[in-house]
């Protein structure tokens, strides 16, 4: 129930055309350094191996994204069987920065993958997990993207797990490495989501 309230709460204050979303400029691996090491325990108890590769400065709001990437492991841990792994691996282009998390799990039945953003969907291989959740995780990172104005695209062909690609776009006019890290920016929502598969 805590979880469902927590969820809700979160999609009301992203939705409030009057807030603002507090931007800054970070180096990106460190975040998701300590998002490994807290995950680590967890991946650890059920076999799976987890590792990050790759440094981008990141222009996002660190908060969310940190919660974009903790719902994405978290996911991607609850669906990856023992002996399996899960990599994060971040990119780095002129115009955008993208951050690609590939488990070696079950993947996303066909029927289920054109429904996976939306709230509260819960799809066929996620009822009986070990940790089973509310159907809320990929319908919150669907809402920070939007926020953002990145894109989320989800990939997972039969039987080769599932792997997820966030794009954030960097500012107008700027390119990598031009914007100092701890800058802050306000700035508001431009929603673009493509979500698919290959």
């Amino acid at each position: 129930i805590a979880r469902i309230v927590d969820a809700l709460l979160f999609f009301a204050r992203i939705d409030n055309p009057h807030h603002k979303l507090r931007m800054e400029t970070f180096e990106a691996s460190a975040e998701l350094g300590k998002l490994v090491s807290f995950f680590e325990p967890m991946a650890a108890e059920n076999g799976i191996s987890i590792q990050s590769t790759g440094r981008a400065e990141l222009h996002a709001n660190p908060t969310l994204f940190g919660q974009a990437v903790s719902n994405l492991l978290s996911n991607a841990l609850q669906h990856t069987p023992a002996g399996g792994s899960v990599g994060i691996a971040l990119t780095s282009s002129p115009s955008h920065v993208e951050l690609t998390i590939q488990d070696t799990g079950i993947g996303i039945g066909p029927e289920d993958l054109p429904h996976v953003l939306e709230p509260f969907y819960r799809g066929t291989h996620s009822r009986g997990m070990r940790h089973e959740g509310v159907g809320l995780g990929l319908a919150v990172v669907r809402s920070i993207m939007e926020w953002h104005g990145g894109s989320l695209e989800i990939m997972s062909p039969p039987g080769a797990g599932t792997r997820v690609c966030l794009r954030f776009a960097r500012p107008a006019g700027q390119t990598a490495n031009e914007l100092a890290p701890g800058m802050v920016v306000d700035s508001a929502p431009a929603p673009r989501l493509v979500s698919g598969s290959s």
